[in-house]
């Protein structure tokens, strides 16, 4: 598997911190923020092959800061985390969904098959 690159982006430090660690042991390059306008920047300044982001909407506003880089990376595969079952439909319809809670394996299962169409884990 080449390497990909993740932007994740997490308002929630402690797994923010925790899951980039994981992701990085699994060879991935990662850059994390909880920070909307920084992950917005990042993506100005370097490609990322996946953008995993937790669905929040306090603070910031998760959906408008995704389809701004949707709009900067048209090729890059979005990963909405949530643990609400009642997203709207129109979300699900846009973004790959992985409900928490999840294991890291879960995640990358579910990137390599969203990227690559297939798992590659053994």
């Amino acid at each position: 598997m080449s390497q990909l690159k993740i932007l994740i982006i997490d308002d929630e430090p402690d797994l923010l911190d925790a899951l980039s660690q994981l992701l990085e042991m699994k060879s991935f390059t990662v850059f994390a923020t909880t920070e909307c306008n920084q992950a917005l920047q990042a993506c100005k300044e370097q490609k990322f092959d996946v953008v995993l982001s937790h669905w929040f909407d306090h603070r910031q506003n998760i959906e408008d800061t995704l389809k701004a880089i949707r709009h900067q990376l048209p090729d890059s595969k979005q990963i909405v985390m949530t643990g609400s079952l009642n997203l709207d439909s129109q979300i699900e319809s846009q973004y790959s969904v992985i409900y928490k809670p999840f294991t890291v394996e879960d995640l990358v299962i579910h990137i390599e098959k969203l990227f690559f169409g297939k798992e590659t884990l053994s």
